[in-house]
């Protein structure tokens, strides 16, 4: 993936060099989360970040994978609180929808994050699914991107 500009900042495909920042501005990582250190660390490896900067430094993060059902899926999606408001959030979401190598692209975030729910209805994904169960009182409520067509290669 090249560099792509998105107004006043850009957005490339993280390496293993941007651990420890992206580590540094996670909010569960920066906390000391060594399993959350460990999964940035991997991500960064394995070419599955990708990362908005600009000329202070790294913005936020995206990992998309392809365990879910074979289709692509937004692991994580963080963008440190000053740079929130800019567009990068949605940014990223755009970058990984159009870079998603599967005819469809999820994620899933849980009921009491607004401001995620709020990201995503602005970038064109629709809810599609609710699951109890992964975190007491707080479902996880699941997300089909717009922007992606394709019929189903799940078997």
């Amino acid at each position: 993936m090249d560099a792509v500009g998105l107004g006043d900042f850009t957005v490339r495909r993280a390496d293993e060099s941007d651990a420890d920042t992206l580590a540094g501005i996670d909010a569960i990582a920066s906390t000391g989360d060594a399993e959350r250190r460990t999964n940035i660390a991997r991500w960064c490896r394995e070419g599955s970040a990708t990362v908005a900067e600009d000329a202070s430094g790294l913005l936020g993060y995206c990992v998309v994978e392809y365990t879910f059902f074979e289709q692509g899926f937004v692991a994580m999606l963080m963008v440190t609180p000053s740079a929130r408001g800019r567009g990068v959030g949605r940014g990223l979401l755009d970058v990984a929808a159009a870079s998603c190598t599967t005819p469809k692209l999820f994620t899933s975030t849980n009921v009491s994050n607004q401001p995620m729910q709020r990201l995503l209805g602005r970038a064109g994904w629709s809810p599609v699914g609710l699951v109890h169960g992964l975190d007491d009182g707080d479902p996880e409520l699941f997300y089909l991107c717009g922007q992606r067509g394709g019929g189903s290669t799940h078997r």
